[in-house]
């Protein structure tokens, strides 16, 4: 008689499991995911696309790579560390004996394709957001000067590099280089728009944020590179 009464019990837990299932609704499997933001629930507010923006700053906070090609190369700065193997790969490019597979060159360029990667997204997006114009217009510009300082970077170390000006898919990321002239010429027409853009100063809120005069200065550096003298 237990028995029975077991397996009796079973058969209703496996009923009532049945039931269950077969009351769920279709979407029970395609829940929307809670607490995760998207690309797309991201650039919907003037709040998401300043965060955005300033995202695109936060990632010049890695200097290291940018000291190491600048100053360690140079008579300006020593590598520090107790010997050479500390930071070895800084050490290489202090002697010029460096490989493709350095961390401070891989590094270099992933991290400025990362941040072009971003701003890409950003100068699709932002426009498509309804909030104060001169303020969307302003973004933008800071996203694309940002692009076109990294752009700056890339080209004067490696010279040609693929000059991506949207955001790809992972299939899409096979491309070749552009040749660097006309990177240099995307980089000084980025930033000739963009200096009849940003203003010229910002509140003490914003004080670090591209101006008017910071991308004259870089157009200025890039036409020193190019050995274009203009007065």
């Amino acid at each position: 008689m237990k028995t029975l009464i077991m397996k009796t019990n079973k058969y209703l837990k496996l009923l009532m499991l049945m039931f269950t299932l077969l009351g769920c609704r279709d979407t029970f499997l395609d829940e929307e995911i809670l607490g995760v933001e998207t690309i797309d629930s991201f650039y919907t507010t003037e709040t998401g696309a300043t965060k955005a923006v300033n995202s695109l700053y936060g990632q010049l906070k890695n200097v290291g790579n940018r000291m190491a090609f600048g100053d360690i190369m140079s008579d300006d700065a020593w590598k520090g560390g107790e010997n050479n193997a500390d930071f070895q790969p800084w050490y290489d490019l202090l002697a010029f004996n460096i490989d493709p597979l350095n961390e401070a060159v891989t590094g270099m360029w992933v991290d400025s394709y990362n941040l072009i990667y971003e701003a890409n997204v950003a100068i699709q997006k932002i426009p498509e957001i309804k909030m104060d114009e001169t303020k969307r217009n302003r973004l933008v510009a800071e996203a694309r000067g940002l692009r076109a300082f990294s752009y700056f970077e890339l080209v004067r170390l490696f010279g040609d590099v693929p000059l991506i000006r949207k955001p790809l898919t992972p299939k899409e990321l096979a491309i070749p280089r552009n040749d660097k002239n006309e990177v240099y010429d995307f980089i000084e027409k980025e930033l000739l728009d963009i200096s009849n853009i940003l203003p010229e100063t910002y509140a003490s809120e914003d004080h670090g944020r591209l101006t008017k005069y910071a991308a004259i200065g870089l157009l200025a550096k890039v036409y020193l590179f190019r050995k274009i003298y203009r007065s």
